[in-house]
């Protein structure tokens, strides 16, 4: 069976930026100690994202926070990666509307149809608009 590989992603929310990108939470302590030293860095102001395991259609790597545009029922959705704890799974956290009355859905992500990450939660808040 294969593994998926486990990696990470950081927002620094007081300075919006990312940090740690692609690489394993398990390496980064002299990172941290270093990057401490030069922006006052603070774990209350980092969230995490980890790596789905899946890639858009370009071959980027998605992660939780990413943007996703895909191809649903015959219509465009645009909606966020999320990690689903109830099912254990990540997927789409989407809203449709099925004879005129929003609804939530999750979307899981066929292989075959991989979406395209169009930015981030943190980056691009208005493409959930």
């Amino acid at each position: 069976m294969r593994q998926r590989e486990i990696k990470f992603r950081a927002w620094d929310t007081a300075h919006k930026s990312w940090y740690f990108y692609g690489e394993e939470l398990n390496s980064l302590a002299p990172e941290i100690m270093e990057l401490n030293k030069e922006t006052q860095f603070s774990w209350k102001d980092i969230v995490l994202q980890q790596f789905t395991g899946l890639k858009d259609k370009n071959g980027k790597e998605i992660y939780e926070g990413d943007i996703l545009r895909q191809l649903y029922m015959g219509n465009w959705i645009i909606a966020p990666m999320i990690w689903n704890e109830a099912k254990a799974q990540f997927g789409m956290d989407a809203v449709v509307e099925d004879d005129g009355i929003p609804s939530h859905i999750e979307i899981v992500i066929p292989k075959e149809q991989a979406p395209e990450i169009i930015g981030n939660i943190y980056e691009n808040p208005d493409l959930l608009k």
